[in-house]
């Protein structure tokens, strides 16, 4: 199988027709090996081995090709899958708290806006999500500060107790992880 085979490629102008005269096999992740091809037009190229899927760049008279480069693409797709589901299972997530500064539900679409930010520098008077005592997620600091029963208007405190490691109202904060939002995130996709 591939050695010796002959293909076209769809860029005829370009490329045409051509024999396999190498693979270069990525123990790591066969779906990243390299196909050497020699054309008819004398141009020599490498490609991913991607580019004999189903749908991809070349055709060829081997008829086993195909369907092997898409089996690799099944099992790296169940490979990636297992992976992230191991992850998963792997993190302890913070339950998080569902009300805003406005006393309104959160929505889906307002953690995916939290989750954009996750992890980058904050501006003064940008909002982030926020975790009091690795215990509870806020969608900010001002939800955090309703809940306590404290003044709304002195939320920065909490995102400087982030900044510092310092404790704010005898709690540790922390600015919550995109994980984190992405799991609460997931909690809506699967209904609950």
């Amino acid at each position: 199988m591939f050695i010796g085979a002959n293909v076209n490629h769809k860029n005829t102008a370009k490329f045409g027709t051509g024999v396999i005269t190498d693979l270069e096999i990525n123990p790591e992740d066969q779906l990243k090996s390299k196909v050497s091809v020699q054309f008819n037009n004398g141009a020599f190229s490498k490609f991913s081995i991607k580019a004999f899927e189903e749908n991809g760049f070349f055709t060829t008279d081997d008829e086993d090709i195909i369907p092997f480069v898409e089996k690799l693409k099944v099992e790296s797709e169940e490979k990636r899958k297992a992976e992230l589901k191991r992850k998963a299972e792997s993190i302890v997530y913070v339950p998080s708290y569902d009300i805003n500064e406005y006393d309104k539900e959160v929505t889906k679409e307002d953690w995916i806006k939290a989750a954009e930010v996750a992890g980058n520098h904050r501006f003064p008077n940008e909002s982030r999500a926020v975790v009091m005592d690795s215990d509870l997620i806020f969608i900010n600091a001002s939800a955090a500060m309703r809940y306590m029963g404290s003044r709304i208007k002195d939320c920065d405190k909490i995102y400087k107790a982030c900044e510092n490691n310092n404790k704010f109202q005898g709690h540790s904060w922390s600015y919550a992880s995109r994980d984190a939002i992405d799991h609460i995130i997931s909690l809506f996709e699967e209904g609950h």
